[in-house]
This record gives C-alpha cells, structure tokens and sequence, in this order.
C-alpha cells in the first residue's frame, strides 16, 4: 500500500499508508504536519485533504468516501491499495515566522537592577496560537532580533480548553504539550537567534496566559477546566531549568512572571504594566487583547477591572470554509471596489491566494453589511449582485475559489459578539458609556491588522472616535521585555493581580442579554 501526496509546494512525496491510522498521523509522521487545531475531534476543518485517487474510510461510522472528495484528514484513513491525496496551502501547519511587534521600550525609572545584568535579554510570549521571542539589549532598550511561529500545542487541541481536556482524560498528555512548546517551539525559536548574540543571554523572562503557563513548566492544568477554575500556581517562579532544553546556557536565569487568575495571565499583567495602566491617572482606559482568549482590562480612576471570554478561535480561520491564519497567500483585507461591482482583496505576498485570514473576515463583515448583502443579522441577501448560489446555499464569493457564507458568518459573529459583551459588562459594572473612554488600546497579533472603522462599525471595538482608538501590537511581549530591565516588574504585575478586580462572566445574567445583543451587526 502506498500513499502519494501533493504538497502545495509542488513536490509529491510518497509515504507508506496505514489503515490502522489516521491521515493526519500518517502526514505528520512523515514530516507533513497539518493544521489540527480542534485536537482532532474533526470539527474545525483545517486539516481537509483533497482525495484525488482511491478511497478513505470515515473512523467515525465506517462510511467510505470514493475520490474525488475533501476529507478532514483527522478523521479518515487509507482503506487499501494505492491513495493519491493533495494538501491545501491553508491545511498545511507552517511554522512561519510571525512579526515581532513590541511597544517602545522606555528604560526603567532609577533605580533598577536588570534582571539582564550586564548582557543581553530574551523576552517571551507563549500565546495560544503563537510562540513570540525578543531578543532585548536591556542597557539601551532596544530590540536587536525577534521571532515568531505557531505554537506546536496548536497539533494537539486549538485552544486552552481542548488541552485542559486533553490532560483530564490522559494526564500523560501534560508532558507531551509540555515537550511541543519546549522542544517543538520554543527550542527552535531560539536556534534561530545568531550564535554570537544567544550566547550573550544572562536572563529570560517570559508570559502566556494560565493554562500557556501550567504546560510550559509541566504542571497539569486540569483544575482550570472545572469550578472553581483554581489554578496551580499563579506566582512569580524560576525555572531555570528550561535554559537549556531551549539552546541556552545552563543556569541562565528563567523568569516565568506572576498571572492574576485562571483567566487572566501573566501575559495580560504583563501588558498592563506595559500599557502604564497600574499608575495613578483620571479618567478611563481599557485595553482589549482580542484573540482566542478574549481578554479586557479597564483601568479607571485608579482602579483596574478585568475579564476574559472565550471568543474562539474564529478570527484565527478556525472552521470557517477558507479560514487561514496570516501567512504567505492568505487575504489579509478586504474592499469594495464601487466601479466593478465586486470584492477587492488584498494578498499577503509570497503565495497564491489560499484563505482569509481574520482581518480580512472584519473587512469582509463591514464591507458586506454596508453594500447591503449581509443583513443585520448575519444573512446573505440573494438578491445582491454581489452574493451567488452554490448548490442551493448563498456565498459571498472573495477571490479565486475563496468565499464566505452564512455559516461562517454565524461563527464570526459569535465571536464578536463574546468581545463585544465581555466590554459592555466592564462598562456597565464601572458606570460608564463607550463615549466615557479616554483611549481604547487594542493588543495581539490580530488586533495589529485590525482595520480600526471597520472593527468599529461591527461592533467589535466599542464605539469611541477612532482617534480614542490606539494599536499597540503585542503588549505582552513589550512587558516581558521591559521586566528584562527592572528587577521590580515581578512585584508591581503581583500589586497588579492583588488590587485588580475579576469579573467571572460565566452565568452572569447581563452577559448573555450584551452577548444576544451583540450577535448583530
């Protein structure tokens, strides 16, 4: 039995088949690793293959599926004989770098002992989907080299509650999450910092949410998924053992910074100190990370306010029909071109058009509501010349075979709406407007491709003047950098997490009336 694939690159590479598993595993043993973000369970479909010759049997109830046919391949395998499969650009887990975009680093007030003394600094961020380094020359605040690339856990569930799963049912699995952002990750990361420069690294500090936290030192993170969400440890630790497990020094010192509560890690603490949002000032701001893990804080008049929701992985591609994360080919914005009468995308370079990624989803939501194909409420009008019928169901069609339909939109306005809400409960419990805020600051990855008047007319950034609204880029990232350089860091994000108030959105009745509200455009 043999199994022949196309990759997207143009090579054909032949791998021994095997019925006892999955097409995923087959792939991924042979160095082909797919986007398997949903941990398998076949429900987010970034992993689809293309069947091109023979058949595949579904494991789920024994149906065979006959070539030609789109298949996730978590959940099928080889029956027999030879099998001849291509995989989609946007199928594909590449481990590309991400832009390393830190706030500037302004030098700590005197007197501060750096935790970098007297060398250079390296700042991480371990994000649910991607793994972030900054290599920092502390003296003089600079960045001297960075880089990023999807976290290897992305293979073993696609957000946090997919892996606390995963551990609670096999507590094996804690380990093996522990050794892909280690190992698979982190290790590599580092690997690719010039020799000369990594070995002049005397501290590393680093920050993630909770759960990001738990599986980087090997604690089992279960207690998070279950009432009363009781993390294992939320303080300021050392773990200088990782040092070298990731391609540095033996002893270099590991700072893994303290967090505030099973949903609001060091990564958010690490962004308000950032942000300057703990020190005393009038007025009111409030900073959104929007990402799988939506969370928000709002300081105001002194006082700091926070709360996470489970957006979802939606504005990262995940089951939508040609989802894609930002990568070579995927349309990172869309437009209406007036005089054509049709979508304008715009392509992220290096690649042929292979998927939408979440900026271009925003676009595509405001674009379309405004020229009157999407309604209110998420439908696609069938009579808008911009909208087509295939095989009886309306798409919004992009470029080349991409399009949107009703489906996906459903799902993006399910995760707009959790932001959204997860915001007017912050607002409501603090007594004020939208209109009240001083500055809105969005954060992350995402939120840096935003384009803000469309976040805005979608409701995904609360209604302020544009001018209030500010993209920072990775503020978790920019607070791990500036702990480099000030011993002092550790306490103030701890003050931070002990004055800081959590609202715990689960059942509270005015999130779910904001959380129905929000569901419109």
């Amino acid at each position: 039995m043999s199994l022949s694939v196309h990759c997207p690159d143009g090579r054909v590479v032949q791998l021994p088949s095997d019925p006892s598993r999955s097409l995923a595993a087959v792939l991924e043993q042979g160095g082909l690793h797919l986007d398997r973000r949903c941990g398998d369970k076949g429900r987010c479909g970034s992993c689809r293959v293309e069947i091109l010759e023979g058949e595949v049997t579904c494991r789920d109830d024994g149906r065979r599926v006959m070539a030609p046919a789109l298949v996730s391949a978590c959940r099928h395998a080889a029956v027999g004989g030879s099998l001849r499969l291509a995989i989609p650009a946007r199928s594909l887990l590449t481990g590309q770098a991400t832009m390393v975009d830190l706030m500037p680093l302004a030098p700590p007030a005197a007197p501060a002992q750096p935790l970098a003394d007297g060398g250079l600094g390296l700042a991480v961020d371990i994000g649910t989907t991607t793994v972030v380094v900054a290599l920092v020359d502390v003296g003089q605040g600079l960045v001297l080299d960075g880089h990023g690339a999807f976290n290897a856990q992305l293979r073993l569930g696609d957000d946090v509650i997919a892996r606390i799963q995963r551990c609670r049912a096999d507590a094996s699995q804690v380990a093996a999450l522990q050794q892909a952002v280690v190992e698979d990750s982190l290790a590599g990361l580092v690997a690719r910092l010039a020799p000369e420069l990594r070995a002049r690294i005397t501290s590393v500090t680093m920050v993630g949410n909770t759960t990001m936290l738990h599986l980087l030192l090997g604690v089992d993170p279960s207690p998070l998924g279950v009432v009363p969400f009781t993390p294992v440890f939320l303080d300021h630790r050392r773990a200088d053992d990782l040092a070298p497990a990731i391609g540095l020094a033996s002893g270099t010192p590991v700072h893994v910074l303290p967090g505030a509560s099973a949903y609001i890690g060091a990564d958010v603490l690490a962004g308000v100190v950032a942000c300057g949002l703990d020190l005393p000032a009038s007025g009111a701001r409030l900073l959104i990370d929007v990402g799988t893990n939506g969370e928000m804080v709002l300081a105001c008049d002194g006082r700091l306010t926070a709360c996470a929701t489970a957006a979802g992985p939606a504005f990262e591609g995940c089951g939508l029909s040609c989802g894609s994360r930002a990568q070579a080919g995927a349309v990172g914005h869309i437009s209406w071109d007036a005089a054509a009468g049709s979508l304008e995308a715009s392509i992220l370079p290096g690649a042929a058009a292979c998927g939408l990624c979440g900026s271009a989803y925003v676009d595509l939501l405001a674009v379309g509501r405004a020229i009157g194909a999407i309604s209110s409420v998420g439908r696609l009008d069938p009579e808008h010349p911009a909208v087509v019928q295939v095989d009886g169901r309306a798409r919004l069609p992009v470029v080349a075979d991409l399009f949107c339909d009703e489906a996906d939109i459903a799902r993006l306005l399910t995760a707009k709406a959790a932001i959204a809400a997860g915001v007017d409960c912050l607002l409501e419990d603090a007594g004020l407007a939208a209109t009240d805020l001083d500055e809105v600051l969005i954060a992350g990855g995402f939120g840096r491709h935003l384009a803000i008047d469309h976040a805005l007319a979608i409701g995904l950034v609360p209604a302020v003047d544009p001018q209030r609204v500010t993209v920072i880029g990775n503020s978790a990232l920019s607070g791990a950098a500036v702990a480099l350089g000030d011993d002092r860091l550790p306490c103030r994000m701890a003050a931070c997490a002990q004055a800081m108030r959590i609202i715990e959105l689960n059942g509270l009745p005015a999130f779910e009336m904001a959380y129905i509200e929000r569901m419109q455009l």
